[in-house]
């Protein structure tokens, strides 16, 4: 009960319109509501051109796919769910912003998101309540009054803030009369880009079973990769009704299309250094075209690297691979794409690459740990130069080598790294396609590297204390040693469930000290490692698997308390070997396993 009353308390805190009576909500609060909803909303995906949030940059492109949207938007009998699928590269994201810009200027969007990873998919239909309350009263009345009945609806589970945020309100509006959001078109752009197909599937399927029973008066719009478990979920929803949407595939795009862009592009360069109104040629502008190949993306790439320090210089690297493309493309028929990638990693210091690539993979890990825990904060730039041991100058100077592919933002002294386009980190993950660029070449490097500050860490620290000197100071960070240490150990095991470890370094790891693991952790408590024995057993070598990691029982059956089974799942294991061995147990509440001294350490048994 105490729970409860807290829960509701800390709540009260947060939406300051639920200690107003119900009757009030109607007139006086809709800005609280407003306030409220954006709390918990995606604030950074919304680009909503009629509120001036986005620079309209490239309008006029995608005009004919733009022309099929706003058609389908306006047609009274339309399918109520459009889906626009493309490949990576190809112009989705601005077939989208161009949509939204024309869906604005004719009164037909009612929300529109542009996501990317690490968006939390719990806030995307509050990130869409919280447009539509801005955009219609009627809404926001009767969002208001549902929140203030159930105030955890916007914590609960993305099936249930369906239900209460997105569908209750127009049902009530429905009691008396036709909505003024009927037809309003839902943009989502990228949901293929956060959370998994799971969650990505559950959201199709609420919103195809929404349309299907008629509980809104929206359309929606989603745009995302043809991805396999996509094209399950709509197909599914297919059999389920006679026409429920409409597939519409994006195509490569057309050269005007991609030359505007250019023209665009080079006209802000030409300003920003002053240079002649003919530059670049019409001849240039058609090998520009050419190497582009109908990809937006690559235009892009181009004119960032043009843009960044003596641009003459640069286009004529750039129109020197006219002839090494056409090469490269007869033998191999690489993707335009990744022709630009290998290009721009190619122009890189061999010594700074490596440093790129640990930065890259640290980035790729905890990308890969968001997914499955959208709550987990970002280990972040400051995270990741601590880890390879770089002040923020040089952080900044390996990532600003890839600043076409690469985005730094600084804010309140916060720098955090953007990646120009998500097929980026899908290049640099791929042996076959980025070859000697591939991020898990420096794999076997790295956790060596982590290896060896963790045991200098370990013979060298006097009692709880941990010897370990930060790069990017803590005075800027909020980092201190004890945090560091426990990314350094979460990286290590991170690496090691991922991707395993070789014989030479299991064998390393049979004298490695892990009972000083929980000496160190005691301050302030246990930590929680989010790792799994189970699964880096078996990415561990035959012959030493049993020496490293292996099934225990919980440290209380050796004193005698508690049976077998009445204690903690999963059941525990033994990590390590010898005198260095420690056990690692969880309940099945908790989010990642704590790593304790080993009842060996106490008794002999």
């Amino acid at each position: 009960m105490q729970a409860s009353v807290a829960s509701s308390h800390c709540l009260s805190a947060s939406f300051p319109f639920l200690r107003t009576a119900p009757a009030d909500i109607a007139g006086t609060t809709k800005h609280a509501v407003l306030e409220a909803l954006l709390k918990v909303s995606l604030q950074d995906t919304f680009r909503d051109a009629s509120l001036g949030s986005s620079p309209r940059r490239h309008s006029g492109t995608c005009k004919e796919d733009t022309r099929r949207v706003v058609e389908w938007s306006s047609a009274p009998e339309g399918e109520p769910v459009l889906w626009m699928c493309g490949s990576p590269g190809i112009g989705k994201s601005i077939i989208a912003r161009s949509c939204a810009e024309e869906l604005a200027l004719k009164g037909k969007l009612g929300a529109s998101l542009f996501l990317q990873r690490r968006d939390k998919t719990e806030r995307i239909f509050t990130s869409i309540a919280y447009q539509l309350a801005t955009r219609s009263d009627s809404y926001c009345q009767n969002i208001g009054g549902i929140i203030t009945k159930t105030p955890s609806l916007v914590t609960q589970t993305i099936s249930k803030q369906f239900q209460g945020l997105i569908e209750r309100p127009f049902l009530k509006a429905n009691k008396r009369g036709p909505s003024s959001a009927n037809g309003w078109v839902i943009l989502i752009d990228g949901l293929d880009e956060c959370g998994g197909p799971d969650v990505q599937r559950t959201i199709i399927d609420l919103i195809t079973t929404s349309t299907r029973k008629q509980t809104t008066p929206l359309r929606w719009l989603i745009i995302t990769r043809p991805e396999r478990h996509i094209q399950n979920a709509f197909g599914t929803s297919k059999l389920l009704s006679s026409s429920p949407l409409l597939e519409v595939p994006v195509s490569l795009g057309s050269n005007d299309d991609i030359r505007r862009i250019l023209v665009y592009e080079f006209e802000n360069i030409r300003r920003k250094y002053g240079l002649s109104s003919s530059w670049p040629s019409e001849q240039e502008y058609q090998i520009l075209l050419k190497l582009c190949a109908g990809f937006f993306i690559c235009a892009l790439v181009i004119a960032r690297f043009v843009g960044t320090g003596n641009p003459e210089g640069k286009l004529r690297v750039v129109l020197s691979l006219d002839n090494r493309a056409q090469s490269v493309a007869d033998q191999h028929s690489l993707d335009p794409l990744d022709f630009f990638y290998d290009f721009i990693l190619t122009s890189v210091p061999q010594n700074t690459l490596s440093l790129v690539q640990k930065i890259l993979l640290l980035r790729f890990l905890d990308d890969q740990a968001a997914s499955c825990d959208q709550s987990r904060p970002s280990v972040g730039a400051a995270g990741y130069a601590n880890i390879l041991e770089l002040s923020e100058g040089e952080y900044i100077d390996a990532c600003v080598s890839l600043h076409p592919l690469i985005e730094l933002h600084c804010v309140r002294s916060t720098v955090t790294m953007k990646l120009f386009h998500s097929s980026f980190m899908e290049y640099m993950t791929d042996k076959n396609r980025s070859k000697d660029f591939c991020i898990l070449n420096c794999r076997e490097t790295l956790q060596w590297e982590l290896l060896e500050r963790l045991n200098k860490v370990h013979m060298n620290h006097p009692g709880d204390s941990i010897n370990l000197a930060l790069t990017w100071p803590a005075n800027a960070t909020g980092i201190d040693e004890h945090e560091l240490y426990q990314r350094l150990l979460q990286t290590f095991l991170r690496l090691w469930l991922m991707f395993g470890i070789d014989t030479r370094l299991a064998q390393t790891l049979t004298d490695f000290q892990f009972d000083k693991i929980p000496e160190l952790q005691m301050y302030p408590a246990f930590f929680q490692y989010e790792f799994s024995p189970r699964e880096m057993r078996k990415r561990t070598p035959r012959e030493i698997r049993n020496k490293l990691v292996r099934r225990s029982l919980h440290p209380l059956l050796f004193i005698g308390i508690g049976k077998p089974g009445s204690l903690f799942a999963p059941r525990p294991y033994t990590l390590g070997n010898g005198k260095g061995k420690v056990v690692c147990w969880k309940a099945a509440s908790w989010s990642g396993w704590v790593i304790a001294p080993h009842p060996s350490a106490f008794a002999l048994l």
